[in-house]
């Protein structure tokens, strides 16, 4: 655990308390830290409407070096989860936390991009290929995929053990398989040679997200 300047520790306490005065939709911010050293937060999202991870409950990572706010946090997902710009470990891929960043930026602006990624996912910046390369070729693949995935790891407390160990071991069949789920009728193709889904029409609220969506990431 790094340990930051008096400075950079104010600055990380003022935003925590303004983001637990004035929450943001589809956000929980977490205080599980020490006030005095606060090398990293927490916060979970929950998964917008209209999307594959609806219903869930992502816990995410935000960790902060001795040089922040000159260098950005590097952000993490705890939760598990099927994203084309979120690596198998976790890593989160987006430009506000690359080579974006500025200074300037606060916890809030990098929590509602991250929430945003969820809607808009971004398969030419992809950490997870199988995920980038499902989304470009045929969305209702990767859609059922990212799906189960909420289903098995962010809905854990709806499941029992049983339960749990029967979708993963559904994940693990499908991780093995090079096969794709039927698609109107035809079993057995790869994503490259199956019928190309079109991405569904968001719904009134994820269109209402979608409008908060930066207009780069």
């Amino acid at each position: 655990m790094s340990f930051l300047s008096p400075k950079v520790v104010q600055r990380i306490g003022k935003e925590i308390i303004s983001l637990h005065k004035d929450k943001i939709d589809g956000i929980d911010v977490l205080c599980e830290n020490d006030l005095d050293n606060i090398s990293e937060i927490s916060a979970v999202i929950h998964g917008p409407q209209g999307t594959p991870f609806e219903g869930g409950q992502f816990t995410i990572k935000l960790s902060f070096c001795e040089e922040f706010p000159n260098k950005p946090p590097k952000g993490y997902f705890v939760t598990k989860i099927f994203h084309p710009n979120v690596s198998r470990e976790g890593e989160i891929c987006v430009n506000t936390l690359k080579r974006d960043w500025k200074s300037t930026n606060t916890l809030r602006h990098v929590l509602l991009v991250i929430r945003c990624l969820l809607i808009e996912p971004n398969p030419d910046s992809a950490l997870n290929a199988d995920a980038g390369r499902l989304i470009q070729e045929n969305y209702e693949v990767y859609a059922n995929k990212a799906k189960m995935m909420t289903g098995i790891y962010a809905k854990r407390k709806e499941l029992n053990s049983a339960q749990v160990q029967e979708e993963e071991t559904k994940e693990n069949n499908m991780n093995s398989s090079n096969v794709v789920p039927a698609q109107n009728g035809v079993a057995g193709k790869t994503p490259s040679t199956a019928t190309v889904v079109k991405k569904p029409t968001l719904t009134a609220t994820t269109t209402k997200d979608k409008k908060k969506t930066l207009k780069r990431l």
